[in-house]
């Protein structure tokens, strides 16, 4: 069978069940099945195998226009799902740019004079890696440097230098205006939070950005975000901006850099203000319960207007695959309108996190100095003819167009 033959139909997508909503729509599929099915034994033993009495006859006009309506609700339900679906991914793309634009310039740009600059730089650039974790976080209700069962969440609290943690910690303890609120307590050490199987500092005391993902995060609640309590990522803005101040006058990087790194640190609050909308917009109630009343008023009806033309029982088989093509369309709408969670649909946030601190561990495993280097001119040269007419002849003639050789020290150039 050629490549991709077996997409037209429908194999193996049709089949699969994980990331289908089979499972969602199942029980109210079943329950409008099974009306259908009492329907069905009315019509056949109450009327004495006589439809008559349960079927409709002049009810095909409303069940044309509440199809049609139906259509136009779903059709409109699931464009504006899809365009937030979409917007989610851009606004991502963009803060990931953004992040990775500001460690480039934070490695290979800020002048370092001592060691404990490099260590500076490298805090920094876990900072961005931090920010990165705690706008997933956020997006998804588990703000805080503790998740709901009060365990530190090592993989975030592991790039925060000790000193910054406690701000955080007091920070939050402001935004809920309370003196008695209680605080967990946050270990200077990693080592003392760190469970078994998670990454242990380097043996030069830094930290790799490599950990042991946690399975015990929570799904997040659908249009919940906590502004006032532990946001994180607006913190570790703070910090970082507060950084580059210091770096500028400290005169490790110029007015340019700094105005640079300012931008990018406006565009990625920009960015975590904008998903912030995308998560926190619904669908308007009063659209939500007058579609679903619509709904199921269209499918307890609809056993009443075809009994009579498919039977008995035909007519339960077709309210099933009209129940589970509405509902099921309902379904991916409801999915795909919040598309940060960890679903099978939803954007795979965790992946890309992983996928930025693989990139940022091997962009600290360099240093600008190696960036840098490239070749001596002497070293490296190609021989290439002076003009472009030159193998223009040649070919003329029937000669093969010679090759392009490198000439380096000690290499004589043809």
């Amino acid at each position: 069978m050629p490549s991709g033959y077996a997409a037209y139909w429908g194999y193996p997508d049709a089949l699969l069940v994980k990331g289908s909503v089979a499972k969602p729509v199942l029980l109210p599929v079943a329950v409008a099945t099974l009306w259908s099915v009492a329907v069905s034994f009315l019509g056949a033993f109450v009327c004495e195998k006589n439809n008559s009495c349960v079927s409709i006859q002049n009810g095909g006009s409303y069940i044309t226009l509440t199809s049609f309506v139906l259509s136009l609700l779903l059709a409109f339900k699931n464009n504006t799902s899809y365009e937030k679906y979409n917007e989610g991914r851009k606004l991502w793309a963009t803060l990931l740019t953004a992040v990775r634009n500001s460690a480039r310039i934070i490695w290979v740009g800020v002048n370092e004079t001592s060691d404990s600059d490099r260590v500076e730089k490298r805090q920094a650039i876990h900072l961005l890696l931090a920010f990165f974790i705690s706008v997933k976080n956020h997006l998804r209700g588990e703000d805080g440097l503790q998740d709901r069962e009060g365990r530190i969440r090592v993989d975030l609290v592991e790039l925060i230098p000790a000193n910054k943690r406690a701000q955080i910690q007091e920070l939050a303890l402001r935004r809920r205006h309370s003196k008695t609120s209680l605080i967990v307590h946050v270990p200077e050490s990693i080592k003392d939070a760190t469970p078994s199987g998670a990454s242990a500092p380097a043996a030069d005391g830094t930290r790799g950005l490599h950990r042991s993902v946690s399975t015990n995060s929570h799904h997040h609640k659908k249009g919940y975000l906590s502004l006032n309590d532990n946001n994180v990522c607006l913190d570790i803005s703070h910090f970082l901006s507060a950084w580059y101040m210091a770096q500028l006058k400290a005169t490790r990087i110029d007015s340019g850099q700094f105005g640079t790194l300012n931008t990018l640190t406006n565009q990625k609050i920009e960015t975590l203000t904008s998903l912030e909308r995308v998560v926190s917009s619904k669908t308007p109630l009063a659209y939500l319960v007058h579609f679903k009343q619509l709904i199921w008023l269209y499918l307890v009806i609809l056993p009443f207007h075809i009994i009579g033309a498919l039977g008995n029982y035909l007519m339960p088989v077709m309210v099933f695959l009209v129940a589970f093509t509405f509902l099921g369309v309902d379904a991916i709408g409801n999915q795909i309108e919040q598309p940060f969670g960890e679903d099978p649909g939803d954007h795979p946030l965790d992946k890309w996190c992983d996928d930025l601190r693989e990139e940022l561990d091997e962009l600290l495993s360099t240093t600008p100095a190696d960036l840098a280097f490239w070749s001596r001119p002497e070293e490296t040269t190609i021989a290439i003819p002076d003009t472009i007419h030159e193998h223009e002849d040649e070919e003329d003639d029937g000669h093969a167009r010679p090759t392009p050789q490198l000439a380096g020290p000690g290499v004589a150039a043809a």
